[in-house]
């Protein structure tokens, strides 16, 4: 944290005056770059505020907030993304700053570029006692935000119940419809969510969600789908697409060949009859889900995959079920992934890694701005499609197929970051400490801590700075070691998100319209040419085609 300055001088260079007296009462400011001056220390100023606020640094926000503070400060003033301080406070869960900055006049429906109030980032977050906090000081309940998702829905939609309760109580309109045409109870996260709603009598005579048999996507998302146009919102990455009501199960698809074959269930590429175009249908085996307790960690991929839509993040077709399997249908990239490239080319050339990073950065910004933490950056999570594009997915299952490098007997070790290690808790910067390590191991060849002794390894995370890559330029250099920062409060992109990244030097000259618009070159892809299995059966009796309702997975299917 910088130190505040106890006096700020203003100088005419020129004269060599001083513009600024500080024992004046008024403030003489003739020339026009005198007021930009003046200017620029005041936005600095609020940048101290929000940063005082995003780390609950008390002190600093009472000296900044006292009415002998010898600059005037706007403390509803707004940083990059529209965010204010209360939000910096609200979003890392500090009640006291949150209730130090409302006492001070803190405006509790200031909304960000999201058009997301205070009250809809904690309802996200599950922060309780903030929203309760906010309510005191007069939110407006049913403020909705560029998706016209309003508190509820997000609580709703997280499974946040004590929140759900609050807001109910405190006159949350539950018939509220999003731009999807969904309410809260459709939107809601669980069974156990909606008996929240059921237990009011809220939607008496609603209908229900079918669940079961073959999966009928006008369960609860039929609304969506009389969407005609896309959704043109500020944040130019979230578009909603147009797609058709019908019912889908696994007898609806071809498949051709298997990609890959895991712990928990196979891949294959597959085509859907009546089309020509190709999936990959990931198919999970629900009894060994349960019996590794991961099946909650499955639902938030199928969560994640279904709200939140980017260029660069693999989108999800279709989700369904049947009696004793999980089926999720998302693109298929012939690209392959990085981490094959890299088997098969070596290390990356610079400017390659700069194209493949600037998407994997937007893909990263779209999860935050939607309040998610990835953790799992690496090359093997990040594959390439038909155009040569690079696509955030979580595609597990086709790795045990793959040439293993020679780090891979360490697993995801080489990837944690110092403050996994020291289990102190991580945020965002822990995304942008993976960006470098992901960034460094595309133009290395290996992460940057790497050892073959775990615990060696381990040490060097947390205490070694990492060697200099050869024939990477100064820029590049510096993101590196600004990224690797073992301290996440001083880590580029700790205080405005993916905006500081953007600001570096290496990505000066980054056209970011065109990036988003996937129109900036990147390398040309090479295409795997799967060969199909013409003896491969893979059929779907009638029986395994029904969901059954005592092994139901509830919310899966989309």
């Amino acid at each position: 944290m910088d130190q505040i300055i106890d006096q700020i001088t203003i100088k005419d260079l020129d004269q060599g005056s001083i513009i600024y007296d500080i024992d004046s009462s008024i403030i003489k400011l003739n020339k026009l770059q005198h007021w930009d001056l003046y200017w620029q220390h005041l936005y600095e100023t609020h940048k101290l505020l929000c940063r005082a606020a995003q780390e609950n640094d008390l002190n600093q926000l009472k000296i900044l907030l006292s009415p002998k503070y010898h600059l005037p400060i706007d403390i509803n003033m707004k940083l990059e993304e529209q965010w204010s301080c209360l939000h910096y406070a609200v979003m890392e869960g500090h009640i006291e700053s949150c209730r130090l900055l409302l006492q001070h006049q803190a405006q509790p429906d200031i909304t960000n570029v999201q058009q997301r109030t205070p009250l809809h980032i904690a309802a996200i977050k599950g922060y309780l006692e903030i929203c309760q906090l906010l309510i005191q000081y007069r939110t407006s309940i049913n403020l909705f935000d560029y998706q016209y998702n309003s508190p509820l829905h997000l609580a709703s939609q997280n499974g946040n119940k004590d929140i759900i309760e609050l807001l109910l109580d405190h006159g949350a309109d539950y018939n509220i419809r999003n731009h999807f045409n969904l309410n809260a109870y459709d939107i809601s996260i669980d069974q156990q969510t909606q008996e929240i709603f059921d237990k009011r009598g809220l939607y008496q005579d609603y209908q229900k969600r079918s669940f079961r048999g073959v999966h009928n996507r006008n369960d609860h998302i039929k609304n969506l789908l009389k969407l005609s146009d896309r959704l043109s919102t500020q944040v130019s990455q979230t578009k909603i697409s147009k797609v058709e009501i019908q019912q889908v199960g696994p007898q609806d698809f071809s498949v051709l060949t298997q990609l890959g074959k895991g712990s928990f269930g196979q891949v294959y590429l597959v085509q859907k009859k009546g089309n020509t175009n190709y999936y990959a249908m990931k198919i999970l085996v629900k009894r060994k889900l349960q019996a590794a307790g991961i099946v909650k960690y499955i639902q938030t991929e199928r969560k994640i995959l279904t709200y939140v839509t980017s260029p660069f993040i693999v989108k999800l077709h279709y989700a369904f079920q049947t009696e004793n399997k999980l089926y999720m249908i998302l693109d298929y990239c012939p690209g392959g992934d990085l981490e094959q490239l890299m088997n098969e080319r070596g290390k990356l050339p610079e400017k390659a890694t700069k194209a493949y990073a600037c998407e994997i950065l937007l893909a990263l910004e779209t999860l935050h701005q939607n309040c998610i933490v990835y953790r799992d950056l690496k090359p093997s999570n990040v594959v390439i499609d038909k155009d040569g594009h690079a696509l955030l997915t979580d595609f597990g299952l086709s790795k045990e197929l793959n040439v293993q490098r020679a780090t891979s007997f360490c697993g995801s070790y080489a990837y944690l970051a110092p403050e996994m290690l020291d289990k102190s808790g991580h945020g965002y910067p822990l995304d942008w400490y993976l960006f470098g390590v992901f960034i460094y191991e595309l133009v290395h060849g290996n992460p940057p801590f790497y050892e073959r002794d775990k615990n060696k390894m381990f040490n060097n995370i947390k205490t070694s700075e990492p060697p200099r890559p050869a024939n990477i330029s100064d820029e590049l250099w510096d993101l590196l070691k600004r990224l690797l920062e073992k301290n996440q409060s001083k880590r580029l992109g700790s205080k405005e998100d993916a905006e500081e990244l953007k600001k570096h030097p290496w990505f000066i000259n980054v056209n970011w319209q065109q990036v988003i618009q996937r129109k900036q070159p990147v390398p040309k892809a090479t295409l795997r040419s799967e060969n199909y299995d013409l003896d491969l059966k893979v059929t779907f009796s009638e029986q395994a085609q029904k969901s059954e309702r005592s092994n139901f997975i509830h919310d899966w299917d989309y």
